[in-house]
Order: structure tokens, then sequence, then C-alpha cells
């Protein structure tokens, strides 16, 4: 059973369709402003809290962060571009000079922890993590988009997972669980989840899991599909683009040794598959777990560099993205060393 997260959980409730062309087929969301702004701001906040025991990270160091994880692709001309910055600028220097004359350390900053719901691989990554004065755990969770009420503190199902995983992993109760609205700088914090609403989730998790494993993978149109980025290849809209939905020959004028190499021929290649897939999944667990660690955001082999981008959901703040670009012999000297 593959490793879930809050975005794919949301994801499959909203459509099993998109999980799949997102999830099986590789047809990844592009770089969108919202998002490759979310993550840069992210990264900025987490400079300001990893490593410090003292005393946060410059304002210098935060603005630094920014700018390496703002994707220009993401914006259709330099001044939308630039905008951006500027707005990102902004928000972490206010940050800084409200925050750190009251800094404290955080106990983690951008922890990734992998733990299991009733059998079910689940990973979640925290934005923040404190430990409160009776030793117990504070977890906030930042959002760089809409505003939002407590009442979307209270029932994120997205902090009851990080609830769960915290305290599976880190062995310590959750005291209360928080969410902030950088732009506003507007924090609402409630109490732990209670054992009825941990058990929901749960429930919500294996239900959805089990699904998947039965792969029925059917479109749900709907409001979302307006902006869902794989319209092209879901069977709801393959009258709107007949290029990617060739008319396929009359399955009758095959004849029976016809068929019979075609169900071989499917079935290796669909063992190739799975076992191509379970590789990448463990490479891409291992590297994302390298990129976590250390904060670098891209890494050199002797025939391929990849490079780690971060990108923040609505519900599930992080996903990374993973882009493996192919060396050239000029590139000799950068081999084997993470840039």
């Amino acid at each position: 059973m593959r490793r879930l997260s809050q975005t794919q959980i949301r994801t499959w409730r909203t459509c099993p369709q998109k999980w799949k062309q997102v999830y099986l087929e590789g047809r990844r969301e592009p770089p969108a402003p919202p998002l490759t702004f979310g993550s840069a701001v992210h990264s900025g906040l987490e400079t300001f809290y990893r490593n410090r025991t003292a005393a946060p990270a410059t304002p210098e160091e935060m603005l630094a962060s920014f700018d390496d994880v703002l994707d220009r692709s993401a914006y259709d001309s330099d001044q939308a571009f630039e905008r951006a910055r500027d707005d990102g600028h902004a928000m972490l220097q206010a940050w800084y000079e409200r925050h750190a004359p009251e800094f404290r350390p955080a106990m983690a900053v951008e922890l990734a922890l992998r733990y299991d719901i009733d059998d079910v691989p689940m990973i979640s990554i925290l934005d923040r993590v404190d430990l409160t004065a009776t030793g117990r755990l504070r977890i906030t969770d930042y959002k760089t988009g809409r505003f939002f009420l407590r009442d979307t503190a209270r029932e994120s199902q997205q902090l009851t997972l990080y609830q769960i995983a915290a305290e599976e992993k880190l062995e310590r109760p959750v005291e209360s669980l928080s969410l902030v609205h950088v732009p506003s700088d507007t924090e609402w914090e409630v109490p732990r989840r209670t054992a009825a609403e941990i058990d929901e989730v749960r429930r919500v998790v294996v239900d959805t899991a089990n699904q998947i494993e039965q792969g029925a993978f059917e479109p749900r149109p709907g409001r979302h599909c307006e902006w869902c980025h794989v319209r092209p290849w879901c069977p709801a809209f393959a009258d709107h683009y007949p290029e990617n939905w060739p008319e396929q020959p009359d399955i009758l004028q095959l004849s029976r040794d016809e068929v019979a190499e075609l169900a071989d021929a499917l079935g290796q290649a669909l063992s190739r598959k799975k076992q191509a897939e379970r590789e990448i999944a463990d490479l891409r667990d291992r590297l994302t777990s390298w990129f976590e660690v250390t904060g670098e955001r891209a890494a050199a082999g002797s025939e391929f560099r990849i490079r780690a981008t971060r990108s923040e959901r609505d519900d599930d703040r992080v996903s990374w993205r993973l882009t493996p670009v192919e060396l050239e012999p000029a590139d000799e000297e950068s081999r084997g060393e993470p840039v």
C-alpha cells in the first residue's frame, strides 16, 4: 500500500480520476503563483527558527531563503514576479520585527513524520513544533492564502493528522493546535482533538486507502474541473481534447493469437511498471527526506541533477516535486556533489 498524505486524501475525495492522473500518471500541477509564493514564505519562516537556540536568523537570511525558493517560471511577467517578491519580503520583515524580540527556540521545524494509521502508511510535514511549559507539544501550521476563521482550525483534518503523527512519533501529548495566517499575522489556536474527532479522521484515511487499492478511478465532475490541470487527460472531457483520445481500432478484428499476445504484453508491462513504481517511490522518499533535513534544494549524481521544489496546498501545506535534469559532459565538475 502506497504512503498517503493529507493532500492525496483530499485529492482522492475530490476526484479519484485526478488522483490517478497526478499520483499514478505523474501529471503534477505546474508551478503556480500561490504555490511557489507560499513555499517561499515557508522557507523564510523555516530559516527564522531552524537550528536557532538563542536568537533567530537575521532578516537577510530569511529573505535569501525566500528568494531561493520563489520560482520565476510560475509568473507570467517580470512585474508580477517582482510584486510577489516585494510582498514576500515585506511579510517576512514584519514577522521578524514582531517575533524576534520574543524569540523562543522551536523544538522542530519542517518536521517530516512517517507513521501508520491502522496499517495505512502516512506522511505529514509539520511546519513548527514547540514544547510548552507543561512538557507537551504545540503544533503550528502556516497559511499564506485566503483568510480563515477559528472554525478552520477547529475542523482542519490536516491538524488532526498532525496530532496523530506527533503523539505517535514524538511520544508526547499534544496540548494545542494552531493555524497562523502569515499575511495578517493572525493566529487561531484550539485545544487538542478529542478521541471522537481522531476516530473520524482515522475512518476517512482507511476508507480512502481501501478505495485507492480497489483502483476505481471514476471522474467526479464538478466546479473544481474549471481549474483542474489534468482536464486534457480526463475521460469526462475526452470530447474537448480529441488529440489526446485517438479513435481505437475495432477490437473484433483481432485474431485470438493477437489477443493472446496483447494479454502477455500487458501483463509484462504492468509487472515492470509496478516494480518501477516501487523503486521510484522509495527513491523519492529517501531523497525527499534528505532535502527536508538538510535544507538543500538540489543534488547531483554522475548522470542526473535532481532539483527539489516545495509547494504549498491549503490542507496539507507542503508537497515536494523532484525534477531530474540529465547532465551534459560539460557539467563534469558538478557531478556527485550536492548543489
